[in-house]
C-alpha cells in the first residue's frame, strides 16, 4: 500500500478493538525497551569500568536502540503520508540498519587483531572498514 490509500475491509481485517490491542502492546514493549536500553547507557555513563572496547559496542546498540523505539513510537495516527510518516520512515529505516554497524566494527576489530594471516581482508581493508563505520582502533581506558 502506498501513501494516501485506504484500507478496504477484507476476510483479514482488523477490527477497532484488535487495532488498539496491537498499539497498547507496540506501546508497552517499545517503551520497556527504551527503558532497559536507556539503564544500560546510564551504567555505561556511570562506570568508567565498562568503557571497554565490547561494551562500547553495546552502548551503540543501545543508542539505536533507543531511538529506533522512539520511531516506533511516534505513530502518524492515521494512513496517510504526511510530515510525521515520513520522519517516522527515515528514522526506522536508519536505527534499524546501525544496529548492524557496531557487529561489523567488531568483526573488523577481531579480525585486524587476530595472529591469522587472513587472503580475504588486508589491513588496509580492515582500516578503511574501520574508518567508514566511524569507530576508533583503541578507546581510552
Amino acid at each position: 500500500m502506498g501513501c494516501g490509500s485506504s484500507q478496504e475491509a477484507g476476510p483479514g481485517a482488523l477490527s477497532e478493538d484488535e487495532i488498539r490491542t496491537v498499539l497498547t502492546v507496540e506501546l508497552v514493549v517499545n517503551s520497556l525497551s527504551i527503558i532497559g536500553s536507556s539503564f544500560i547507557i546510564a551504567c555505561w555513563i556511570c562506570f568508567p569500568s565498562l568503557r571497554k572496547f565490547a561494551f562500547t559496542l553495546v552502548l551503540y546498540l543501545s543508542i539505536s536502540d533507543v531511538m529506533g523505539g522512539f520511531a516506533a513510537l511516534l505513530s502518524p495516527g492515521d494512513d496517510t503520508c504526511g510530515a510525521t510518516c515520513l520522519f517516522q520512515a527515515y528514522l526506522v529505516s536508519i536505527f534499524g540498519l546501525s544496529s548492524v554497524f557496531p557487529s561489523l566494527a567488531h568483526l573488523a576489530s577481531t579480525l585486524s587483531h587476530s595472529n591469522l594471516s587472513l587472503r580475504v581482508l588486508s589491513s588496509g581493508a580492515v582500516d578503511s572498514l574501520h574508518r567508514t563505520l566511524f569507530v576508533p582502533r583503541h578507546l581510552p581506558p
